[in-house]
């Protein structure tokens, strides 16, 4: 907050580019400040051809609607981070936009379609690196939760995560919900 209440002052727009995606996620606990700064992103790198930038606030700004039952809004946002995300060079922008876009069509019942752009989205993911599993591996568990077949999940992969990130609950959360699905309430 400081960073930026100086970069603001000295109007250094560089800075500010640089800060503000940050900022997305340093807030992402207080949604007024993150839904600020992910507008601010949108501006500064709009102006620089910051595709990367707009592309990470524009799946901000997707998965805040999505939380609030905003779906108008979260297709918009979605319309709007397609262009930008396939102007890109970059594949990693190209596969955020792709979870986003697996995720919204499960959320709309299209599972078909979701698991295609699910594994499509691990498939350009697996470039970057092997630490690619997270958003396949809760993909694959919201998929099977939702055609009510558990066992479809990848539950190795969730207690490994879970076992790996203890400072994250979501992620024994959603091993517990799994294990009590395959009928496993210990």
């Amino acid at each position: 907050d400081e960073a930026l209440a100086i970069a603001r002052r000295l109007d250094d727009e560089q800075t500010l580019g640089w800060l503000y995606p940050a900022a997305v996620i340093v807030n992402w606990r207080r949604a007024e400040l993150r839904a600020a700064a992910a507008t601010e992103v949108i501006g500064i790198a709009t102006r620089h051809a910051d595709h990367g930038a707009l592309v990470w606030a524009y799946v901000h700004r997707i998965r805040d609607a999505l939380q609030q039952g905003d779906i108008a809004g979260a297709d918009a946002e979605l319309d709007r981070a397609r262009p930008v995300a396939h102007a890109t060079r970059r594949s990693v922008h190209r596969w955020f936009l792709m979870v986003a876009e697996a995720t919204r069509a499960a959320f709309a019942g299209r599972l078909e379609e979701a698991d295609r752009m699910t594994e499509e989205a691990l498939a350009l993911n697996r470039r970057h690196g092997d630490d690619c599993w997270q958003e396949h591996t809760v993909q694959r568990l919201v998929l099977a939760r939702l055609r009510w077949r558990p066992h479809e999940a990848d539950i190795g992969r969730l207690r490994e995560f879970a076992a790996r990130y203890p400072h994250l609950p979501a992620w024994e959360a959603m091993l517990a919900a799994l294990e009590w699905d395959l009928g496993n309430p210990e």
